[in-house]
């Protein structure tokens, strides 16, 4: 659209495009894009293999502790708490202990027992972590 003034000028509207064309790029640009999402890519893989490996390391040696605890527990704990408890019982039975001294070597073992599961549930976790972090669930 043109118009004509007076002094012979023209004005009016025009209207443009741009388009790149690739012409010197030679695909230089796309190439450093997919190198960097490869670069990105391979260090998130590292660093999840890392944490992978740390868990396995973390869940390996809690599952050893537990495993430990619960075998030092049954060879110092247990065999005092069944020797208490029946030395109680047969003391009772032949009435040279007391039904005061019967209930406590029963509590007495009934929370050496208690204690016995605690540390087996807490080795059971740990196996399952263990379980969990290297993927054999």
């Amino acid at each position: 659209m043109n118009a004509v003034r007076d002094d012979g000028t023209h004005y009016g509207y025009v209207a443009g495009l741009s388009v790149d064309i690739p012409v010197f790029s030679r695909g230089q640009e796309l190439q450093a894009r997919a190198d960097a999402q490869h670069a990105l890519a391979s260090a998130r893989a590292t660093t999840w293999e890392r944490e992978v490996r740390a868990q396995v390391v973390e869940a390996h040696a809690a599952h050893e502790a537990a495993r430990n605890e619960l075998q030092r527990f049954r060879a110092a704990a247990m065999p005092h708490a069944r020797v208490l408890v029946q030395a109680a019982r047969s003391g009772y039975r032949e009435g040279a202990r007391s039904v005061v001294e019967l209930l406590d070597a029963e509590r007495a073992y009934a929370t050496v027992a208690q204690t016995e599961l605690a540390i087996t549930a807490r080795g059971k976790q740990a196996e399952l972590r263990l379980r969990m972090a290297t993927g054999a669930w």
